[in-house]
């Protein structure tokens, strides 16, 4: 992590990336090691994706959530899992678009159903 003066975790470095992460941000190898989170992904802060691996460098606690990103005007959902090792974090990124995209629609499509059923002025009986 990169602190300020105070000593606070200002931002994150990148220190290693494999070739699937340069294929997904589209950035060049060269470009993220050694670049920042938050200058190379702004919307790590608003995604809330700082602020938890902040908390997971503080506490030593690893987490696993799933959080809607977005990647160079591109938004991706991911599960991601991160770990605190020593003084480096450790993260893993399993790219869950087209998953979540389909689960999100059938939520939708219930909702409809729901509100069409419900307010509909006839009788509606379902039998197993």
């Amino acid at each position: 992590p990169y602190h300020n003066a105070q000593g606070d975790i200002e931002d994150f470095i990148y220190v290693f990336v494999n070739e699937q992460v340069s294929r997904e941000t589209r950035y060049p190898y060269e470009q993220l090691i050694g670049g920042r989170l938050l200058h190379l992904f702004p919307g790590a802060r608003p995604d809330g994706a700082f602020d938890r691996f902040v908390t997971i460098m503080k506490t030593g606690l690893a987490q696993q959530f799933e959080m809607l990103m977005q990647v160079n005007g591109r938004s991706r959902w991911g599960n991601v899992s991160a770990a605190r090792h020593g003084d480096y974090l450790v993260c893993s990124f399993n790219d869950i678009t087209a998953l979540k995209e389909a689960q999100l629609a059938q939520e939708r499509q219930t909702k409809l159903l729901h509100t069409v059923l419900n307010s509909n002025q006839n009788h509606i009986i379902a039998f197993d």
